[in-house]
């Protein structure tokens, strides 16, 4: 996404700091200048529940939260099986997600459930694997309720698979 604004002075070659405050982690500082008329922007990639807030010449900007959702992925690793990863600042171990299918014009129907699971080597990766013998031609995704990615994480989705 990209932060952007004017300052004051409307001068360019000013420079402006952007504090970004990710929820449960340190907070960290980004120096911008000014193009004409005063302008600046940045592109940021907000981790979880991350705050930005502009400051210049002992002034600071309101602060903006921008909330997101965890990564989350949906692979055909068999004949009816599938795996799903959900990548996050935190872990997501212990949590739910489901796995749903595609009904015509009602939307997603959840078709089963799993608890994620830690993986060896990060444990802000992590997995679940689901076995479905829907009918070829169903899409699928998984699905994950704000109820299980807050306080941090907006509720989220995969990509969708066709079996």
């Amino acid at each position: 996404m990209t932060l952007s604004g004017t300052v004051s002075s409307k001068q360019a070659g000013e420079n402006v700091t952007i504090l970004a405050q990710p929820a449960g982690q340190p907070a960290s500082s980004t120096q911008v200048t000014t193009t004409s008329g005063g302008a600046w922007s940045l592109q940021v990639q907000p981790q979880a529940n991350t705050t930005y807030r502009a400051q210049f010449e002992g002034a600071s900007s309101t602060a903006a939260a921008v909330a997101v959702r965890p990564r989350i992925t949906l692979e055909k690793v068999g004949r009816d099986r599938f795996l799903a990863v959900v990548v996050a600042a935190r872990s997501m171990a212990g949590k739910t997600v489901e796995l749903t299918r595609r009904t015509g014009n009602a939307g997603w129907v959840t078709i089963g459930q799993q608890q994620l699971q830690s993986i060896a080597r990060t444990n802000t990766t992590v997995v679940a694997t689901f076995t479905s013998g829907v009918r070829l031609g169903t899409k699928l995704r998984v699905f994950m309720r704000a109820a299980e990615t807050s306080p941090d994480y907006l509720d989220g989705h995969s990509n969708f698979v066709v079996k």
